[in-house]
């Protein structure tokens, strides 16, 4: 599914992401499921950006991918750059991720594995007693630029 940003009327526009190589990170995005797997990128600096950005050289590549119906906005800083890893801990405010439910966590673990992508842990069931939490299957891996996914099964329906 093709995302046209400037015609979206999801009430979620877009969650964006700062990488530091677009490419890559589309391609990582792509195994979890985002689509295009070769989208339009598109090279932005001028007044605009420099508006919205509050740097004066601002300089970026921006892409769009989208999971159904939801829009992943990556950017990738040509100027100024920043750092190449995620500096932010997932314990730390500010920290964010992106969760993909899944049907079978199991499947898509060893798919992704086999597929170089790093995990934290393996899948968790989250136990009795945690409200509407109890049940799901979780895990979280990590994206080229350090930064944390999760892959959510849903507790199965009794």
């Amino acid at each position: 599914m093709a995302v046209d940003y400037a015609q979206n009327t999801h009430p979620l526009h877009h969650v964006g992401l700062t990488v530091s190589d677009i490419g890559a990170s589309v391609a990582f995005y792509a195994k979890l499921g985002f689509t295009p797997d070769e989208p339009e990128i598109v090279e932005v600096r001028g007044p605009w950006i420099q508006a919205v950005t509050g740097y004066e050289d601002a300089h970026l590549l921006i892409t769009v991918i989208a999971l159904g119906d939801v829009a992943l906005e990556l950017l990738q800083y040509l100027a100024p750059t920043g750092s190449s890893r995620a500096t932010v801990a997932t314990r730390d405010a500010g920290s964010a991720h992106i969760a993909v439910r899944v049907e079978d966590i199991d499947a898509e673990v060893e798919r992704l594995r086999g597929e170089g992508v790093e995990f934290v842990s393996e899948p968790q069931t989250i136990p009795p007693g945690n409200k509407s939490l109890s049940g799901a299957r979780v895990v979280y891996l990590i994206d080229p630029d350090g930064n944390t996914a999760e892959l959510c099964q849903g507790a199965p329906v009794s």
